[in-house]
């Protein structure tokens, strides 16, 4: 992009959008001026001289930056005069740079009634309420965006022709931290004079207060980043500076319910307002939250203001508590509510994790461990139990002689780790919550905290002892009232139970009269854990046909329901039938999608399962493969002290399939030196299923081309195939399995092919088949 009117030295970077959006705008005939809207710094000049100078095809466009006249007037009379010489010389193009604090719709609507043929360009920090207006927002830039103007910034000061690897980490880390704002990524340039990229990245994580430009002749707005935001909410009045504090307080931002409760804003229209003007100052943002309402968040920059404003702390008060109590309400909540709840937290949860740090610093703040627990059904949901892990940590273990603090903290911790580790690693935690729970007295909890501890129990002590704190938590709940929770912990007997040699017929009554309870009450989701228990002591039975059809359900509605531990552990299970039944393509296939889920979760143990299965998938396909991926796994185990553990709902594995361990420094070595996260083992199999793939192409393609003649009476490549496999004895299923389509593709292609070749039956087509020699190999 060359010089534009005005000064236009750099390339501009990232602006296809807006540029795009305000061009059309501008052609329009409906259209008397185009705004550009925004936050002080965004870039609003920038992307107005590039629009004008795009637009213009002949003459120079009119640029009026009204910072440089003293008042209205005189910006009206230099702007008619500079129009008036202008005439004839084709249209005008006219850009009106706004000021913060000072509002230029005086100034176009005066242009716009003295010379109607002109197309004005305005900048403004909100759109100027004129007729025939069109406003187009000018937002933060992208992150590739961020990173190529601060190259452009920085070769230029640091006369930097080359990049350093440190260099690009540094700009990246610079980029995210500076949110795509053109002007804080330009002072940083600037800074990269004397700090180097690096250290500007370094002093930032202290403080934003190095984003300044000594040059006397930069704007005073435009001489750091502390004195543009200070222009930008220059002007709010008490109720809007509340709301904004508000959302800069609040990480998660905060949704129109709650700006209706800070005071003042149950005035609808009023709050309306306040928001309306925010958003159109660029200092926050708005979009649809999970519960369907628009909800508010402050621009990143300005939670990194030195001095930020605060809200009232009333106002604080208020809003901490109703999310606090919100957290427990929606933690009780069972059933179909749950999907409710999710949404709730899914909203709230970072709102939730900074109100629980900022209880534990400040030294008249509410207790934050009553509370912290509400959100452990929700980590375990979503996955997030490192962050959950990650926050009870920094909360530290409670200092106060209170045991349900202490057991809030163990039975939260343990069940945790409990995911990301072992159950055996945090036997004595879960264990000490339970007891801490029967001094207290509290039922709810201390079934909550047998639950937990139930599985750690049954890798420990064994079975009877899991059975019986499961029993003793189901006893609970039924003299609570909560057949919700009744139903869940019999889920888990039932899976306590299927592993179990003998308990099989137990396991199955367990399960499937807590999949019919929790059917009953609507929880689909919450359902989907007996079904998968059910589908693995069919696969241990070898019926796999009716588990494929319950894994099957079971992994759609995980899915559904976002539950990604669950949709993870029904991929292993439906892998681990296609590796029984002949398809180690699909079963390797199914195996990397789960352990890439368990990777971003960090579920270490849950990728001990992933790669076995894999290993045992990949043997007949790559056994190198198999071998590096039986490493990973043994690696693991040892880090995770699993010796001779598995993962409690995989099926049984036969003893022949335990390879024979080298020493942990060669496993290591194998792996390229790094056990976690298994690059080398995901990396390989990618590239052996794209190159099965590739194959499998090929062969399509070659059998595509096949003489015509080879194919009597019509039937198409598809069709030929189905008609040989029904003439070897394969079911539709088997079929489906084998072609991986689904029951009704192969049902359509099979009605298609008797049709053509005057089949009633299968007897039929078999009859054919063996006349026509289709099938007679393979």
């Amino acid at each position: 992009m060359g010089a534009g009117p005005g000064t236009l030295n750099w390339p501009l970077r990232g602006r296809t959008t807006e540029l795009d959006r305000a061009g059309s705008a501008l052609q329009s005939p409906e259209t008397t001026v185009v705004s550009l809207t925004g936050l002080a710094g965004i870039g609003k000049s920038a992307v107005a001289r590039a629009l004008l100078w795009q637009a213009a095809e002949s003459g120079r466009p009119i640029w009026i930056p009204v910072d440089d006249y003293a008042t209205d007037d005189e910006a009206i009379q230099a702007a008619a005069a500079r129009l008036r010489a202008h005439h004839g010389s084709g249209p005008a193009h006219v850009g009106v740079d706004g000021v913060p604090g000072r509002r230029v719709d005086r100034v176009v609507a005066a242009i716009a009634v003295q010379f109607p043929s002109a197309r004005i360009v305005a900048t403004s920090e909100r759109p100027l309420g004129l007729p025939g207006e069109i406003a187009i927002p000018v937002v933060p830039l992208s992150r590739a965006a961020s990173i190529e103007l601060l190259h452009d910034r920085t070769r230029v000061h640091a006369d930097l022709g080359v990049f350093e690897t440190a260099d690009d980490l540094a700009c990246d880390s610079i980029a995210a931290r500076l949110a795509g704002h053109p002007l804080a990524l330009h002072l940083a340039g600037l800074q990269s004079r004397t700090l180097s990229l690096p250290g500007v990245a370094a002093e930032l994580d202290l403080s934003s207060d190095i984003l300044r430009d000594p040059d006397p002749g930069t704007a005073t707005r435009h001489q750091s980043l502390a004195a543009c935001i200070r222009t930008a909410t220059d002007g709010l009045d008490e109720f809007q500076s509340e709301v904004l504090a508000l959302a800069i307080a609040l990480d998660g931002g905060l949704d129109t319910a709650t700006v209706r409760r800070i005071p003042g804003g149950d005035d609808r229209p009023r709050a309306v307002d306040a928001v309306t003007a925010l958003v159109g100052r660029g200092l926050v943002a708005t979009a649809v939250g999970n519960q369907g309402r628009a909800r508010i968040r402050a621009h990143p920059l300005l939670r990194q203001m030195t001095d930020p404003p605060r809200p009232e702390p009333a106002t604080m008060r208020a809003f901490e508590q109703d999310l606090a109590e919100g957290a427990l309400a929606m933690n009780a909540k069972r059933g179909a509510e749950w999907s409710v709840a999710a949404a709730w937290f899914d909203d709230e949860h970072a709102n939730l994790l900074g109100l629980f740090r900022n209880w534990a610093s400040a030294p008249e703040a509410p207790d934050p461990w009553p509370y912290v627990d509400a959100l452990f059904r929700y980590w375990v949901h979503r996955g997030l139990m490192a962050t959950g892990v990650d926050l009870v940590r920094e909360l530290g273990r409670p200092e106060n002689d209170r045991p349900e603090d202490l057991a809030v903290y163990l039975q939260t911790l343990g069940g945790l780790q409990a995911h990301l580790v072992s159950y055996t690693a945090v036997y004595d935690d879960l264990s000490r919550s339970v007891e801490l729970w029967r001094i207290t007295g509290d039922r709810q909890r201390l079934a909550t905290a047998l639950v937990r501890h139930s599985a750690s129990a049954q890798e420990v002590d064994g079975f009877a002892k899991a059975r019986a704190a499961l029993e003793e938590a189901m006893a609970i709940y039924d003299e609570l009232g909560d057949p919700w929770s009744r139903a869940r912990t019999q889920a888990l007997l039932g899976a306590a139970a299927a592993g179990v040699p003998g308990q099989t017929d137990f396991a199955r009554d367990c399960l499937e009269s807590a999949s019919t309870t929790l059917r009953g009450l609507g929880d689909t989701g919450a359902a989907s854990l007996p079904l998968q228990q059910l589908g693995r002591i069919l696969l241990d039975e070898g019926d796999y046909e009716q588990a494929e059809t319950l894994l099957d359900h079971g992994y759609d509605e995980a899915v559904r329901v976002g539950d990604l531990v669950q949709t993870s552990a029904y991929l292993n299970l439906l892998a681990w039938g296609d590796e029984s039944n002949g398809y180690p393509a699909r079963a390797a296939s199914r195996y990397l999608e789960s352990l890439k889920i368990a990777v971003r979760l960090g579920l270490r143990a849950r990728a001990v399962w992933c790669l076995d299965g894999l290993a045992d998938a990949v043997e007949s396909l790559n056994p190198g493969l198999a071998e590096l991926a039986a490493t990973e796994a043994a690696a693991l185990r040892d880090e995770l002290g699993l010796v001779n553990w598995i993962e409690f709902c995989c099926p049984k594995r036969h003893p022949s399939t335990v390879r024979p361990l080298a020493p942990q420094s060669t496993r290591i070595a194998r792996l390229g030196g790094q056990i976690w996260p298994p690059s080398l083992v995901v990396n390989q199999t990618q590239r052996l299923l794209v190159n099965l793939a590739d194959s499998g192409a090929r062969a399509m393609v070659q059998q595509a081309n096949a003489d015509e003649k080879g194919r009597p009476d019509g039937l198409t490549p598809r069709e030929m195939e189905i008609l040989g496999l029904i003439a070897q004895g394969n079911t539709s299923r088997d079929i489906a399995n084998r072609l991986v389509i689904s029951i009704d593709t192969v049902g359509r292609h099979i009605t298609n092919m008797y049709r053509k070749i005057g089949a009633r039956g299968r007897a039929d087509a078999t009859s054919y088949a063996l006349r026509h020699g289709i099938g007679t190999t393979s």
